[in-house]
């Protein structure tokens, strides 16, 4: 019985890691101006010992800029900008990932960089990430992660915030079930965040909370001794590269302009890219306010959610203190993503349990979404006249108990609210896996190169999330 349960368990996973995977160098479309900035820097500070990339601040000397215009026209992506040696806007770990996957697929550091490439590390993240949710929240929390659109395109860019995300949800893991006994681990994780970018060492002040809460002061004293080393590495390699000037350029990449609709932004902008193009993903629009809704019924009876609650708000904290006020910088959020994931699947227990009226409007409103996503000028989407019987079909059960209140139609809840889920992550499931092919249909985007990760299949069900005419007869 054990070895089936592991064995579901594997096959389940594989087939999470195929759908997160499936075209990720080529949607998000490539030309990311952000992300090729990690693997130029990482790709020139291995080839030649000092990176590049393009800044526009004005802390950096006139003498270390050696460029301005655009780089290539590869792949019909023009990609350029001010670029500066050495490039200071950020520490070197995630660029070193990023550029070293390219470096190993032998790409060369004046170039448009293929997406495919610079983003092995994310999606990397992205599996550990699921892993880490399977083993602390169940198969439930890792499909809700993988299995929201909006999450999983964030975790395909090339950004050091996926590998924060990572490692804050490992630590979070790791000292909800080990507490103190994880200290020394978490210590390394915190530091390894901080040399991905600064805001990685904030992390160090939640689990600071956490112990002086419980009044361990000593091990408290002990977490910032383990985490020193690791700032001592990043001032060094700031003061090694740039002297004096980089700490100007730490403190105008320190001080962005924050203010009083931060949070308001954030809530209210579905973003996942570098523009304010809004995505209207019900799941990630559906697990922020489950968020909200558990912390404020069961925030301070349910231990579980309490610290999940308090991570999260931390994490928002840093967002708000961190990403600029109304700057379209979403990767700033990633690191709360499997927090919300984590929440929205407590959540959907809730609701099963309890298919109250107010679960089915919320399910019925957000979770179907992905319908509209599933289409583009040669795919037509829900008509007017089908999407208001379906909103009356699917409602009929919720109204009428509420008239009749009887078991029988509490039963009828629960399938309905089961079958509006299981539906909203089947078509999720439908658009991540074939987002590219749907959005570029008849349309000129940058086509990478296919790679092993990006190109698996699931044996014979891989029709299922594939529309019918783009499967080859």
């Amino acid at each position: 019985m054990k070895i089936a349960k592991i064995l579901l368990a594997l096959i389940w996973l594989y087939v999470l890691f195929v759908i997160m995977a499936r075209d990720f160098g080529r949607y998000p479309l490539a030309g990311n101006a952000d992300e090729l900035n990690y693997g130029w820097s990482g790709l020139s500070l291995l080839q030649d010992g000092k990176p590049f990339g393009w800044s526009y601040h004005n802390a950096y000397p006139q003498s270390w800029v050696f460029y301005d215009g655009i780089i290539d026209k590869t792949d019909q992506i023009g990609v350029g900008g001010r670029m500066v040696r050495p490039w200071l806007d950020e520490p070197p770990l995630f660029s070193l990932l990023a550029g070293g996957s390219a470096y190993l697929y032998g790409q060369k550091a004046w170039s448009v960089l293929s997406s495919g490439y610079i983003r092995i590390p994310s999606i990397l993240f992205g599996m550990g990430t699921t892993i880490v949710l399977w083993l602390w929240g169940g198969p439930l929390v890792a499909t809700l992660y993988t299995l929201t659109p909006l999450i999983t395109f964030s975790s395909r860019l090339a950004l050091p915030e996926n590998g924060i995300s990572f490692l804050f949800i490992l630590s979070l893991y790791l000292y909800w079930k080990f507490r103190e006994k994880a200290l020394f681990i978490i210590s390394i994780l915190v530091g390894l965040a901080g040399l991905m970018k600064p805001t990685g060492f904030f992390i160090i002040f939640l689990f600071l909370f956490f112990e002086f809460k419980e009044k361990r002061y000593k091990q408290a004293v002990y977490l910032i001794l383990r985490v020193l080393p690791f700032v001592f590495m990043f001032l060094a390699y700031y003061w090694w590269l740039g002297g004096p000037q980089a700490l100007a350029i730490l403190k105008t990449q320190g001080f962005r302009p924050t203010g009083w609709t931060s949070l308001g932004f954030i809530l209210s902008t579905p973003i996942f890219g570098t523009n304010t193009d809004t995505f209207y993903d019900g799941w990630y629009i559906f697990s922020m306010l489950s968020a909200f809704i558990l912390l404020a019924t069961k925030g301070k009876t349910n231990k579980l959610v309490s610290y999940l609650g308090l991570s999260l708000l931390f994490g928002l904290g840093v967002v708000i203190a961190s990403a600029g006020e109304q700057d379209a910088l979403a990767w700033y959020r990633y690191p709360v993503f499997p927090l919300l994931s984590f929440m929205a699947a407590l959540v959907i227990k809730e609701m099963l349990d309890n298919p109250t009226w107010w679960w089915g409007f919320l399910s019925i409103g957000l979770l179907l979404s992905s319908r509209f996503y599933l289409h583009n000028a040669f795919m037509a989407t829900t008509s007017s006249g089908m999407f208001k019987a379906a909103l009356i079909i699917l409602s009929f059960p919720f109204v009428w108990f509420e008239i009749y209140q009887k078991e029988v139609f509490i039963q009828a809840r629960k399938i309905f609210l089961l079958g509006v889920i299981s539906c909203g992550l089947f078509m999720n499931a439908r658009y991540i896996y074939s987002a590219f092919s749907i959005r570029c249909e008849s349309i000129t985007c940058p086509i990478q190169k296919e790679m092993f990760l990006s190109s698996l299949k699931l044996p014979v069900f891989w029709r299922l999330l594939v529309p019918s005419q783009y499967i080859i007869k």
